[in-house]
């Protein structure tokens, strides 16, 4: 049985397939699953009429905690107490990335037969492959989900559409094709009241930072905090495209695949999808704003080995004044190994080197004795050819580390953005800037 339903534009396509799920008898509380089918439906009780709490795209993890009617579960344990129904298997499950506050965790229900192991395209492009002709239903399921799993892949495309046609489904096939069209072509949501600035990574999106006045204001939202409240509705719904940055350079956009109904949950993030320029390869993380950069132009963000060596120079420069007793030969020869380099632009004809190590971590630094250091350095070519330092610190109080940098304060250079870790699973965010031919750093407050 196959549902259609429309959000910004964009086809959902939800199977229920009632194939054989994971033997529950095999599950044990923390074991890894995963959403098989196109959409996930996940709810606040274990009956296909209880209120939906979000809609999760394909491939994302779940923790199995228990099956509906394990009587040895508390009342106050996960989802609470439900009973076992005969037609339909449900699973008490935990979401594994998005973050609902610190150290917090939300469960709630899904129909075994939407999770299971990690689907991978091609095994579904040949189950798709295997189905006989006769049987529409599961070549639509599999195409479906293909296409779902990889919307960019030509063949999972193909597939879908074909099986639409013979459906003879006008409506959801005119919409199929313009879900497809939407990724190379996004309509993005620009807001010039509410300029928001989002960190993605590992198809986790979320806001960081607000501009306003040119001044980039970090804040953390829980719900309905008031920096959010304009976006909310949009960013807590399939479909929003927002503007990537990656390198100082365009590299696409960034789409958003989940629902979250706030009335009973509403996470510090959501599950996105980056889709590259066509001639770049998508980046492991990208800045995404719904406002556009302005002054952004084509360079080359990567440094070529001499330039990676002189900004070494500088770094064996810094060990040699701290004269700690912790840099060891084997500690040098791993905090090198864990190098971050770029190039930051200031004017049209004006670039500075950026480079980052780290050894060790904040919090095992914290809590015992193990060695931690993250260096930051930017470098600027003098007329000799050298380089010399114009910002070099030590992040290791903060935790702080280069990730990525663009112009996103919209002032024609670009600025750092800085991934901070705190103890016990906390994280924060930074900046480094430039302003008024002076170089500072700023580090907002840590998750709540």
């Amino acid at each position: 049985m196959y549902r259609y339903l429309f959000h910004f534009g964009f086809v959902i396509l939800f199977s229920f397939s009632y194939e054989s799920p994971i033997n529950a008898s095999e599950l044990r509380n923390g074991h890894r699953l995963f959403v098989i089918s196109s959409t996930a439906n996940i709810r606040a009780g274990a009956d296909v009429r209880a209120a939906i709490v979000s809609k999760l795209p394909i491939a994302t993890p779940l923790i199995f905690r228990y099956e509906a009617g394990n009587k040895e579960v508390a009342s106050v344990d996960g989802c609470g107490h439900a009973k076992r129904q005969d037609n339909i298997q449900w699973y008490c499950v935990s979401y594994v990335a998005v973050e609902f506050g610190m150290n917090s965790t939300q469960e709630a229900w899904v129909a075994a037969s939407n999770v299971g192991s990690m689907p991978v395209v091609d095994d579904l492009l040949m189950q798709y492959d295997k189905a006989v002709l006769a049987n529409s239903s599961a070549r639509l399921k599999w195409a479906e989900r293909a296409a779902a799993l990889a919307p960019l892949n030509q063949k999972a495309q193909k597939i879908l559409i074909e099986e639409l046609r013979r459906t003879k489904d006008s409506v959801a096939l005119e919409q199929v094709k313009q879900s497809f069209k939407k990724y190379r072509q996004p309509e993005f949501i620009d807001s010039p009241k509410e300029q928001l600035i989002y960190y993605y990574r590992n198809r986790i999106l979320e806001p960081v930072a607000i501009l306003e006045n040119n001044k980039i204001k970090f804040f953390w939202f829980q719900g309905d905090d008031a920096g959010f409240k304009q976006q909310k509705n949009i960013f807590y719904n399939r479909g929003a495209a927002y503007r990537a940055y990656s390198g100082g350079v365009v590299v696409g956009s960034v789409q958003t695949e989940a629902y979250f109904n706030c009335l009973f949950y509403c996470p510090a993030e959501t599950y996105a999808r980056l889709i590259s320029s066509a001639q770049n390869v998508p980046p492991h993380n990208a800045i995404a704003t719904n406002y556009e950069l302005t002054n952004i132009k084509k360079y080359n963000s990567a440094l070529n080995q001499l330039e990676k060596n002189a900004l070494v120079d500088l770094a064996e420069g810094y060990i040699t004044k701290t004269d700690h007793p912790a840099w060891t030969t084997s500690n040098k020869k791993a905090f090198f190994e864990n190098a971050r380099y770029a190039r930051l632009k200031l004017t049209d004809e004006q670039f500075v080197l950026v480079g980052n190590w780290e050894i060790g971590n904040r919090s095992d630094a914290h809590y015992g004795d193990q060695f931690y250091e993250s260096l930051l350095i930017i470098a600027l070519q003098v007329e000799n050819g050298a380089y010399k330092p114009v910002y070099e610190k030590s992040l290791a109080d903060s935790g702080c580390r280069y990730t990525n940098h663009a112009d996103f304060d919209l002032d024609k250079e670009d600025e750092i953005l800085m991934y901070c870790d705190g103890v016990e699973g906390e994280y924060y965010y930074g900046i480094v800037d430039h302003r008024d031919n002076k170089w500072f750093s700023e580090v907002s407050n840590s998750r709540p």
